[in-house]
């Protein structure tokens, strides 16, 4: 059984009139039963001069596939009565309570405050948990269980403590941790997973000659890169961080996977392909860079209007809008003015490298494929709905002859 408690959030009452450019809409509610105006412009008097304003239209979402089931929906009667469950409430905050303040290993006490935290309700216990990681941080902490220390660095980064990432040193490798020696140091639901890419790798090795398994590890650096990425993107999105445009976009486009693309579309190559090559595109180089920005732009464009997913972090065209204090119209043209910037400088590549010209024109090869998805400010990567049409011309639909 679950009790929630909570206030209902009512509609503010909005007024306003209407111009040449705008409309408005009334809206109900199903499950306030209220009156909701929903404008498909932003009025003067809705907002102050310094507010940012995201643009005019409205998102396109898909089809509410529940249609009006909830507005006649009409609740099963309550196993218990209202009063039975708030004295059940009341006695389980005490339950959880006396254990917070009572428990004594460090570890234990971790992962129940992290418990605590994903079930939603830590702010019933605010103050146990303040005086609870206060503690923690002020205590050394020595375990070889890496799930205990990456807790422990989350759980106090989280809440605003300085910890160092030298506590993750003991548990790299010679290889940087991505070696089956790291295994037992992971939680079971990674242990799998991990073991999986290690095969793949492994794989990897096998099916290339002797002389080519140094492919494999520049692939394999370029894949750990990419994890430190998606690390660095978690912990902006856990600690509420609003990046820079700049910072945005320098960790957004390592973390778009071209510089990881573009080493691993070598691996099953022949004699066109040199460690000179491997080592150019490992070096991320203008044209390796100009590619993973055109991929992040178009996709965060294409994005735009029908994001976001709860616990993204913003994106390159989000951070322009807020650092810039512009409209959305005004930064996907800026953010435009830079894309085909960036087709100059890849452009230029295949002048300046033309010794590696193969090695380039994959790099250009997947700029181009980043187009078939993102061309159009359609998202064709996440919505696949919008190759619908490339696929049935492709293999559905014969050739007329």
């Amino acid at each position: 059984m679950v009790v929630c408690v909570g206030h209902p959030i009512v509609p503010p009452m909005l007024t306003c009139s209407p111009t040449n450019s705008g409309s408005c809409v009334l809206v109900r509610n199903p499950f306030e039963q209220s009156i909701v105006l929903r404008c498909s412009r932003v009025y003067p008097a809705m907002v102050s001069n310094n507010a940012v304003t995201y643009e005019e239209e409205e998102p396109t979402f898909d089809h509410d596939i529940w249609g009006d089931f909830f507005i006649n929906y009409e609740p099963k009667p309550l196993q218990r009565s209202e009063q039975w469950m708030v004295e059940r409430a009341n006695k389980l905050k005490e339950d959880v309570s006396t254990r917070l303040q009572t428990c004594n290993n460090v570890v234990e006490i971790m992962h129940l405050v992290d418990a605590i935290q994903r079930l939603g309700i830590d702010h019933l216990f605010k103050q146990d948990i303040c005086s609870i990681l206060s503690v923690i941080n002020g205590s050394e902490f020595h375990s070889s269980n890496l799930h205990d220390v990456a807790t422990r660095f989350r759980l106090l980064r989280e809440h605003g403590f300085w910890v160092s990432s030298d506590a993750f040193n003991k548990f790299r490798g010679s290889d940087g941790r991505w070696d089956e020696s790291a295994i037992p140091l992971l939680p079971d639901y990674l242990k799998k997973f991990y073991c999986k890419i290690l095969n793949i790798f492994k794989e990897f090795e096998d099916q290339v000659a002797v002389n080519e398994k140094y492919r494999v590890s520049y692939a394999k650096k370029e894949f750990q890169n990419l994890s430190t990425y998606y690390l660095q993107e978690a912990e902006w999105s856990h600690q509420d961080y609003k990046p820079s445009f700049k910072e945005q976009v320098e960790l957004s486009t390592m973390s778009s996977t071209v510089p990881l693309l573009s080493v691993s579309a070598m691996l099953g190559s022949y004699e066109t392909v040199t460690n000179e090559a491997f080592q150019w595109a490992a070096s991320h180089p203008s044209g390796v860079i100009a590619c993973a920005k055109i991929m992040r732009f178009m996709n965060d464009i294409a994005a735009f209007k029908c994001r976001k997913s709860k616990g993204d972090s913003e994106s390159s065209l989000e951070c322009y809008i807020d650092e810039h204090k512009v409209t959305s119209k005004v930064a996907i043209d800026k953010i435009d003015a830079l894309i085909e910037d960036q087709w100059r400088t890849l452009n230029q590549a295949r002048y300046e490298h033309s010794s590696l010209l193969p090695v380039v024109r994959r790099v250009v090869n997947l700029a181009a494929a980043t187009v078939f998805f993102y061309g159009g400010r359609k998202d064709a990567y996440t919505c696949i709905t919008h190759l619908q049409e490339v696929i049935d011309n492709l293999f559905f639909k014969p050739v007329p002859i």
